[in-house]
């Protein structure tokens, strides 16, 4: 069995560690999604020190630091889900989204979904023989 992450700003999947091949069995697809999530929180991380606003959240000017793995935590599982709902989710809006301090955490203070039905199953035909 193959697992391989998927992230749109993510090219090269196999240099990030986001294929994982030859999995026997249930365990080792347990530790290879693990270790996938944890190679996608830390393109999260990447991702937030690209950010304009980054020098704020380590902790310029004598502010302290802001809890950029719970961020980063947030931002993966928000990707789970998007990838999760795919095309029924058609609008997604966190704000503002509160990121504490190192260790406190982040809280969506207002935050609203649009989900859109699901498609209906087409009928079951049994052709004839």
């Amino acid at each position: 069995m193959v697992l391989k992450g998927v992230c749109r700003d993510l090219v090269h999947k196999s240099e990030a560690g986001a294929v994982k091949l030859n999995i026997a069995d249930a365990d080792g697809l347990r530790t290879a999604w693990n270790n996938i999530a944890c190679g996608l929180a830390a393109h999260a991380q990447r991702l937030i020190a690209r950010l304009r606003i980054a020098p704020m959240l380590t902790g310029a000017r004598g502010r302290p630091a802001a809890d950029i793995a719970a961020l980063a935590d947030t931002i993966e599982k928000l990707s789970a889900l998007a990838a999760a709902l795919g095309p029924r989710l058609t609008e997604l809006d966190i704000n503002p989204l509160l990121v504490h301090t190192t260790g406190g955490g982040v809280i969506a203070l207002d935050a609203r979904a649009t989900l859109v039905a699901a498609p209906a199953a087409p009928p079951f035909h049994r052709s004839s023989p």
